[in-house]
């Protein structure tokens, strides 16, 4: 079962660094001249962020079999701790291969209808970055070009709008990590869990159900309330339900180069 972060064409599995492959685009020519060339990375956004790693063994009684990531956002003035990246109770429920979820270490308030027909948006939990490695004019063709490049190894992709520049981009999470490292968000699909957020066509991701903190005295396992989530969608289940076989082999000689535009 291949499960990871991001709608589409996330591939889970451990591979190298790899440079860019070369997409050459034409470029996109506005009413009052061109418009700026395509981005190569998404920075950190709504922070300020950091992080620390320890050892699974810091916090025993979670029962993590991989080293624990405690994620931190400065609010006025002082260091707050955010979020918590550990081993993923989802993946686990779901029968697949140990892997690395992202759990709540503060509540996160979810949407709430007011008077009318009015609704308070779910809280803004971070954003979605790193490297650049496609562009495109539509998101269609974004998801193309994200199909393309997971048969030739790419990893936790995400087809975002970047302003102000135009058109659809698709984003590697996993290339040059970009804080709060939300590419290792996971779906609940198969478990009976419902998806925890929601991710905006700019990659924000916003809290849709109330979601508790966890709570460090107790196993992952018995706190996948606490894993942010989202729908990858069906698209990328029905790529991934054969990706890697005969029918949808992975493209292993594909000749890397720089990326130029």
């Amino acid at each position: 079962m291949t499960r990871g972060a991001v709608p589409l064409v996330t591939l889970k599995r451990g591979m190298p660094s790899l440079p860019f492959l070369s997409l050459r685009l034409a470029p996109n020519v506005g009413v009052n001249g061109p418009n700026p060339p395509p981005p190569t990375r998404v920075d950190e956004r709504g922070g300020p962020w950091d992080s620390f790693t320890m050892d699974a063994d810091s916090l025993p009684l979670l029962q993590s079999s991989l080293p624990l990531t405690i994620i931190y956002r400065k609010v006025n003035g002082a260091w707050l701790q955010h979020l918590l990246i550990a081993e993923s109770a989802l993946l686990r429920r779901a029968g697949a291969k140990p892997g690395f979820g992202v759990y709540a270490l503060r509540p996160f308030r979810g949407p709430k209808s007011l008077q009318g027909s009015k609704e308070r948006p779910g809280e803004e939990i971070g954003h979605y970055g790193g490297a650049v490695v496609a562009s495109a004019p539509t998101q269609s063709e974004a998801m193309t070009q994200a199909t393309s490049l997971a048969l030739r190894g790419f990893q936790y992709l995400l087809p975002l709008r970047i302003h102000p520049h135009t058109g659809w981009h698709v984003v590697n999470g996993h290339e040059t990590p970009v804080l709060p490292f939300l590419y290792r968000v996971n779906d609940s699909r198969g478990t009976q869990l419902l998806p925890k957020c929601h991710v905006s066509e700019s990659g924000a991701f916003t809290a849709a159900r109330d979601i508790p903190a966890i709570d460090t005295s107790k196993p992952l396992i018995d706190q996948a309330g606490s894993e942010l989530s989202f729908d990858y969608g069906d698209p990328y289940w029905k790529i991934h339900s054969a990706l890697g076989t005969a029918a949808m082999p992975i493209h292993v000689d594909a000749q890397w180069v720089a990326m130029d535009w």
